[in-house]
């Protein structure tokens, strides 16, 4: 329906207010957003995972916990050990971690959680701080709930330009896909979204 605005002699059709028109926005992964209509995934070079919680439930996530104790590695390797660690309650198999040696840090996703001490990532730690570039120690953990973990639901890679009825409240991914999901927000006054 037409804004009507007033020209002096009669009313005439004025445009439309902006919330008459569907809203689209991008999605920023690990972000606690308001439920959308549809999303439109474009061009996606991994899986990527939804949470369907509430907003206090999305808090308590702890999405980015440090951990307790140290960490060691030797470098190019998969294993990780700890040092006043506690890897079985702070984490879980699917996880994506954030290790940071010095002003350097690498994402990495939990393969295995073996005991409090001892886990291993699915690709090599390729960070470095012990003389002779042999591997890191010392170094702090950061969790971030990935889209394997319990708290997310695979969506696995959807097919490039569709467009799901679905509403999620947070997205989960790799940072090459940050930017390439869209949240659509219908107006209840328009038909259809445009097509990208």
């Amino acid at each position: 329906m037409s804004k009507y605005i007033a020209d002096g002699k009669k009313q005439k059709p004025g445009e439309l207010p902006k919330n008459a028109y569907d809203k689209v926005s991008s999605v920023s992964f690990y972000t606690f957003n308001k439920t959308p209509n549809s999303i439109y995934f474009g061009d996606l070079n991994n899986n990527i995972g939804f949470f369907y919680g509430s907003s206090a439930s999305f808090a308590e996530l702890d999405l980015n916990l440090s951990g307790t104790g140290q960490i060691t590695c030797s470098k190019n390797s998969k294993q990780i050990s700890g040092s006043g660690t506690a890897f079985t309650t702070e984490l879980v198999s699917g996880d994506k971690i954030q290790i940071t040696s010095a002003s350097t840090s690498q994402v990495r996703i939990i393969d295995s959680i073996k005991n409090d001490v001892s886990m291993s990532v699915t690709t090599n730690v390729t960070l470095e701080n012990i003389a002779g570039g042999v591997g890191f120690s010392q170094s702090l953990v950061e969790r971030k709930r990935s889209l394997n973990s319990k708290s997310y639901i695979n969506f696995g890679k959807p097919q490039s330009g569709s467009e799901v009825l679905m509403n999620p409240t947070a997205v989960s991914g790799s940072g090459v896909d940050e930017g390439k999901i869209l949240y659509i927000y219908k107006s209840g006054l328009s038909g259809p979204p445009k097509r990208f």
